[in-house]
């Protein structure tokens, strides 16, 4: 049999074969390293910043989420090279491997000699994995194919009825994916050659059929098989990442450009109709700013879910951006895109987003138009007239879809379709919030004016501790913001309670209590008077409700009460214990610190009482402006 001479057409096969398994794995270590460049900049780059904005806690904040989220995805992909090793290999021989697998090795031999057959089998007697079938002709071997599966095939290159060759084609052209090793009597070169080449994994001459030559060439075969799959693998997963929204699994927005294209063409050539969607979810930066990103981002994958459970297979379901989204629907008239986007509405209406902490109910707002109904010329006068249509829902109170109704200033023409709306509400925003400062600031000019200078003090403590309550937090600083105008407002607008009541050396009669429960409403409807302080106003109608239930305007309870107005009665009931009264001096850190403790559960949120007493305990001069802090 000749196994002791060297032979060289084997040497060449087998470098040809390590050639192929390095080529494999160099791409799949760059995959790897693309995969890792994205995150490990950005994660740098945040660090840098990280130190730069040292001293801006807000700033830090928001850069440590970042340099967190950039960790998780390093991790994620670390994990994912992890995954991809060898299987392990187990002796068989004095100097040979075998793969090793949890499941058998099922090996199909085309081979019409009886001899060569046997041959085979007695070389690999005593592989209780390797359970080995036979086919003498091509027609027998596709026949078995297609009714079992196999996870090897020995090819002979000549058969009385063809060559293996022609067999190889056959086998690429009805895909199916079987690794081959190529056994052939001639020692040819070019036959092997022309083998790989259609699609081989191995190739061994009749001489070398011999016990250590086909173990060897066997687990090269397999092992090189595993690792092409676990290329394409990655390659079909790197091709959906690059349409894929990373957070929501949706489409994302380049790949919704392009199938807006695609369909809106089909649908002018076959004459057919073409629908969208686009979706907004109401007062979604709210829910950032109270419950934090790391919740609103699960309110967005929820939402996503909540998205593909309620339309139909062929539609389309994109990330647009931030909390907006835009559903495709093809060969789908005016109403059937009002059906699906009213099934989505009030899904989501009724929907209860949570993870284990936070529990929300919200809805959404959405943009119906059609390519029959509305003839938009182009995908981007399409999208254009969605976005009036999500518009006029979200200004007419929200929670609602509106179909498109034009109107004489909403004709295509010239270039004014091409307004980009995101930057004009981007502009309007700014501008809202000049003219929000500018009223706040001219109102608390008034309001001192008109006696309120006096609470100064109070409301400049106050404003402390919700800056220091609100990054214990990690609040947003627009939803810190935010708390600290409620609390301006609430704390100069005290001098609409009479002197009388306020200055009271004493218990309060029924009048003089309902005087101070009425303040609230008397606040939200001041602060009502001002569109841009709707959030304001519910923190102030709502500071004097208790966790418990028990207290005003509404008996809100635990959660429900809004967590700016829960912040906010903490932060005044302590900067009311740190002042003098006519009826008694400032209480000391351990006298708050028992009251915070008393009242926990009952009238305030415990969850924040227990913050602010572990910071409280690390550094209680970061929290009290007190002489007396005993704690």
């Amino acid at each position: 049999m000749g196994t002791d001479k060297p032979n060289p057409t084997s040497d060449q096969d087998q470098a040809v074969i390590e050639g192929e398994r390095l080529k494999i794995l160099l791409q799949m270590a760059g995959a790897t390293a693309h995969e890792l460049n994205q995150p490990l900049v950005e994660l740098m780059g945040y660090i840098d910043l990280f130190a730069f904005d040292r001293d801006d806690p807000v700033k830090m904040d928001s850069h440590l989420d970042k340099i967190k989220a950039a960790g998780h995805r390093i991790a994620k992909i670390v994990q994912k090279i992890q995954a991809i090793r060898p299987d392990q290999a187990e002796p068989a021989g004095s100097d040979v491997k075998i793969v090793s697998f949890d499941r058998p090795i099922d090996l199909l031999i085309i081979e019409d000699l009886d001899s060569d057959y046997e041959r085979i089998v007695a070389a690999l007697a005593g592989e209780e994995r390797i359970h080995i079938s036979r086919a003498r002709t091509f027609e027998e071997a596709l026949g078995k194919l297609a009714e079992n599966t196999f996870h090897l095939m020995i090819l002979d290159y000549l058969l009385p009825w063809g060559n293996g060759l022609a067999f190889l084609t056959d086998l690429e052209r009805m895909r199916i994916d079987i690794p081959v090793i190529f056994s052939t009597g001639h020692g040819d070169e070019m036959v092997a050659a022309q083998a790989i080449q259609l699609g081989a994994y191995d190739y061994l001459p009749k001489s070398h059929l011999d016990r250590p030559n086909l173990l060897r060439v066997i687990a090269h075969t397999l092992e090189k098989h595993r690792l092409r799959a676990e290329v394409n693998q990655a390659m079909e997963k790197m091709a959906e990442m690059s349409v894929r929204d990373d957070l929501t699994g949706l489409f994302n927005r380049r790949y919704m450009n392009e199938s807006l294209e695609r369909e809106f063409s089909r649908a002018r050539r076959y004459d057919n109709d073409l629908s969208c969607l686009l979706i907004d979810m109401d007062f979604f930066k709210q829910i950032n700013d109270a419950y934090g990103h790391i919740f609103g981002d699960a309110v967005l994958k929820q939402f996503a879910g909540l998205m593909k459970a309620k339309v139909r297979e062929s539609d389309l379901c994109f990330r647009y951006g931030g909390e907006e989204f835009l559903v495709l629907l093809p060969n789908t008239d005016i109403e059937g895109a009002q059906n699906t986007g009213e099934k989505l509405r009030s899904a989501t209406e009724a929907y209860l987003f949570r993870d284990g902490e936070n529990q929300i109910h919200t809805t959404i707002s959405v943009g119906c138009v059609s390519l029959r109904l509305h003839q938009p010329p182009d995908v981007r006068s399409m999208l254009a007239l969605a976005d009036k249509a999500l518009y006029r829902a979200k200004a007419e109170g929200r929670n609602r879809l509106i179909v498109y109704m034009e109107t004489p200033g909403d004709m295509f023409q010239g270039e004014k379709q091409d307004v980009d709306m995101a930057f004009v509400r981007e502009r309007m925003t700014a501008i809202l919030e000049k003219s929000k400062k500018a009223s706040l600031n001219a109102l608390a000019l008034l309001l001192d004016q008109l006696g309120a200078a006096r609470f100064k003090a109070h409301n400049h403590q106050s404003l402390a501790q919700i800056d220091w309550m609100g990054g214990r937090l990690h609040l947003s600083g627009a939803m810190i913001e935010t708390i600290k105008r409620a609390a301006m407002l609430h704390d100069r607008l005290k001098i609409l309670i009479p002197e009388s009541v306020i200055g009271k050396n004493g218990p309060l009669n029924a009048e003089e209590w309902a005087c101070i429960e009425n303040h609230a409403t008397v606040l939200a409807e001041v602060a009502g008077l001002f569109e841009f302080f709707r959030d304001e106003r519910d923190i102030l109608l709502h500071h004097q409700e208790r966790y418990d239930g028990t207290g005003y305007p509404n008996g809100l309870k635990g959660e429900e009460i809004p967590l700016g107005a829960r912040i906010l009665a903490i932060a005044d009931a302590v900067t009311a214990m740190m002042s003098e009264r006519p009826y008694r001096p400032p209480l000391t850190g351990r006298q708050i610190v028992k009251e915070l403790r008393q009242n926990a559960g009952t009238q305030f949120d415990p969850r924040i009482v227990d913050i602010f007493l572990d910071a409280l305990a690390e550094n209680p001069a970061a929290a009290l402006s007190h002489a007396d802090m005993p704690v």
